[in-house]
């Protein structure tokens, strides 16, 4: 779906429930956020940067690629600024290839550790929303929505059963160079997965990396004052977080907050302070990604 298209949706689908769902209180709930929570939820996205530039570094190790944590951690940054800052969720997948090129590395190669983090990082989300779905189900009385999360938390399954399957055959019919890259971008996934400590190792810190983020929407729903408790917000979050990957819009941007509205009435959680809730995670991201932004500014002035 094209970068133009993402952003006129979000747009959309946001004006749609600043209209109808009250987003004038909306607005004044976030107004009134105390700050001591956002600078509390900021450390917690700050902590997720810092497991993801773990995971993509034993990533990387583990497939022969030397890569140093800091620089991990400095690119993993900055890569979350584009990931918010763009209208396409891999812009800042496309940036670390590049970062990883740039390092003499082969695009191949490149390929591989990006998208094999990226694979691990969507495997584990799915692994956190099938834990918290069996809370979730309790409050669930609709059959159909049920179904709906279960099959999203497959088809994430089945895509990675499929790559590595679709791997090995690629690796052993290389027809072509385009064909021989992506075969070797696989190979990094079967690569870890067949060192079980060092996949459990990095499956482990992606649900931690997710189960941060949890905390830090439980945090600003406690800095709005919505009625939510830990263990609603953790059954609920999980699902929203992974359906909103869908790359349908900017960053999630609406369709997060329409979930958000949607799941929460599961808790008599006005829609206005869900709305409220939705968007101030949003901001709180965009936040988390301006020293990102400062960084990869920097590189660029001392390389010009």
């Amino acid at each position: 779906m094209k970068a133009g298209v993402k952003l006129a949706i979000s747009a959309l689908v946001l004006a749609v429930i600043y209209v109808g769902f009250d987003g004038q209180a909306a607005i004044a709930l976030i107004g009134d956020i105390r700050l001591e929570y956002v600078w509390l939820a900021a450390a917690l996205g700050f902590a997720d940067f810092v497991l993801a530039a773990w995971r993509w570094q034993r990533i990387a190790r583990v497939n022969g690629v030397a890569l140093r944590f800091m620089t991990a951690l400095r690119v993993t940054a900055e890569s979350h600024f584009f990931n918010q800052g763009l209208p396409s969720t891999f812009g800042g997948d496309a940036y670390r290839i590049w970062i990883l090129t740039n390092r003499e590395l082969a695009v191949g190669d490149a390929i591989g550790c990006v998208g094999t983090d990226r694979l691990i990082g969507a495997l584990a989300l799915a692994l956190f929303v099938a834990l918290v779905q069996f809370k979730l189900v309790d409050y669930l009385t609709d059959d159909v929505a049920r179904i709906a999360i279960w099959c999203v938390i497959a088809a994430v399954v089945i895509a990675i059963i499929v790559a590595l399957v679709v791997g090995r055959q690629l690796a052993r019919r290389e027809r072509g160079p385009l064909l021989s890259q992506l075969a070797q971008s696989v190979g990094h996934l079967q690569t870890l997965c067949a060192k079980p400590l060092d996949f459990a190792a990095v499956m482990f810190v992606g649900v931690a990396g997710h189960g941060l983020l949890t905390l830090m929407f439980y945090v600003l729903a406690v800095g709005l004052d919505v009625p939510l408790g830990a263990i609603e917000a953790m059954s609920v979050f999980p699902t929203v977080f992974l359906l909103s990957m869908l790359p349908v819009t900017v960053a999630g941007w609406g369709v997060r907050e329409a979930l958000l509205i949607t799941a929460l009435q599961l808790f008599d959680i006005p829609a206005a302070a869900a709305l409220a809730l939705g968007l101030s995670f949003g901001i709180c991201m965009l936040l988390i990604s301006i020293p990102g932004a400062l960084l990869w500014l920097s590189e660029r002035g001392r390389g010009a």
